[in-house]
């Protein structure tokens, strides 16, 4: 079953920025059909700026969604299928997206926090095995109100976007509308289980309530 395609991803950018590599896809099918066409001819085919094709051809500026793209094809994570043997680690970060991490605002980190070292090695762990190239990018924070928790996050976009376009919510969770992704309920049992397995091992807590207080509001309660 396909879970993720090209397209997909870039469904994740700017309007203008998915349109600059949807241009792109058809430069490169123009140029190869027509071996003696110059930039500009290519430009006035596909209606574009001179500029553009120009840097296309001349000096391989492509566009950051097919970097993207390309970097998620080479580890044989475009398209995604559900045969795919890396998938249960994907759906385990994925979840962990849900609940302790997530994505933030900007698109610039795909990012995970925990007081417990066994969950951040068991994170880092599936991280890389999923990204072998993610280790660049991948830096430790020390982070939580009492400064006990460890952040781990990546500034890699191709992850970043990968783990948007699979229905991994963005910004503060608290302030904006998401729900699980679709794709679940139709995966098999056991890729259902990596996805909770991921979900619930962040999420489910102890409830505490401040004993200082008249009231007894449970204040974490996962």
């Amino acid at each position: 079953m396909l879970i993720l395609t090209a397209e997909d991803v870039l469904k994740t950018y700017q309007e203008y920025e998915a349109e600059s590599a949807r241009k792109y896809y058809e430069f490169l099918k123009l140029r190869e059909e027509n071996k003696t066409f110059g930039y500009k001819k290519l430009a006035k085919v596909l209606a574009l700026p001179i500029s553009a094709t120009r840097g296309w051809k001349q000096w391989n500026c492509t566009p950051n969604p097919i970097k993207a793209i390309e970097k998620l094809t080479r580890i044989e994570l475009l398209p995604l299928y559900s045969d795919n043997p890396k998938l249960p680690a994907i759906l385990r970060l994925l979840a962990a997206g849900f609940t302790d991490g997530g994505i933030d605002k900007n698109f610039n980190t795909f990012h995970f926090n925990s007081a417990r070292m066994e969950n951040i090695e068991a994170w880092k762990n599936d991280f890389l095995g999923v990204f072998p190239y993610g280790e660049e990018t991948l830096s430790a924070i020390v982070t939580g109100r009492q400064q006990t928790s460890i952040g781990l996050r990546t500034t890699d976009r191709s992850i970043v976007r990968f783990f948007a376009a699979l229905g991994c919510p963005g910004g503060n969770k608290t302030m904006v509308s998401y729900t699980l992704p679709k794709i679940l309920s139709a995966l098999q049992l056991e890729l259902k289980l990596a996805f909770l397995d991921g979900f619930f091992s962040c999420e489910v807590a102890m409830p505490q309530y401040p004993v200082w207080r008249k009231t007894m509001n449970f204040v974490n309660f996962s």
